[in-house]
């Protein structure tokens, strides 16, 4: 009992309710700022359609200068490596690795050959997420990395991204619900998954 009644043990649970209050009132799932390999389901494409839209609104010296200030900022950090995927392409003569943030889990069986654009499926334009989450052993290769790598071993995409209407959402994602790159089939719940991801 006296343990309990330290002057360590008091300490702390001061310091952890004046913390409680904090965590519970912070937003809960923020799509926009949501990190995708820490928490999936709470990816959402429209947050990245529109970023990509108006990073490319800019000129490519400009955009970088955005994407390179999200990359060192702690809560935009985790969007820098999905816009990196969308808005880089891999150089004629040489290809765009995937970032080191773990062994991806990929839905229906499918294979990293299956994503060139890994996390990412981009369908007419949608970026839907293609993995469950990471398996990781170490540390994850930091946002602001993959971006210097991006930076100067790929090109700056040609492919534009413009706001979707619902319509063209459900289209892309029906196109692929129905994608052959899927080996075992897509589970119920794997399905809700990336339907989620345009509501």
């Amino acid at each position: 009992m006296r343990a309990l009644t330290s002057p360590a043990f008091v300490a702390l649970a001061v310091a952890l309710l004046a913390w409680l209050p904090c965590y519970a009132s912070a937003p809960p799932n923020l799509p926009d700022r949501a990190d995708f390999s820490m928490n999936p389901q709470g990816y959402r494409a429209d947050p990245y359609i529109r970023t990509a839209s108006e990073l490319q609104s800019l000129d490519r010296s400009a955009a970088l200068t955005k994407l390179r200030a999200m990359a060192r900022d702690s809560h935009e950090a985790p969007r820098v490596i999905i816009l990196s995927r969308m808005l880089f392409a891999p150089r004629p003569d040489s290809g765009l690795r995937r970032p080191m943030i773990g062994a991806a889990v990929l839905l229906g069986g499918s294979d990293y050959a299956d994503w060139p654009k890994e996390p990412l499926e981009i369908v007419d334009g949608v970026p839907f997420l293609v993995v469950n989450g990471y398996i990781l052993a170490g540390l994850a290769e930091t946002p602001e990395a993959y971006l210097r790598y991006c930076e100067t071993q790929s090109d700056w995409s040609v492919v534009r991204y413009s706001v979707k209407t619902t319509q063209e959402k459900r289209d892309a994602l029906n196109m692929l619900l129905t994608s052959r790159k899927w080996k075992t089939g897509l589970t119920d719940q794997e399905r809700k998954f990336l339907t989620d991801q345009i509501e």
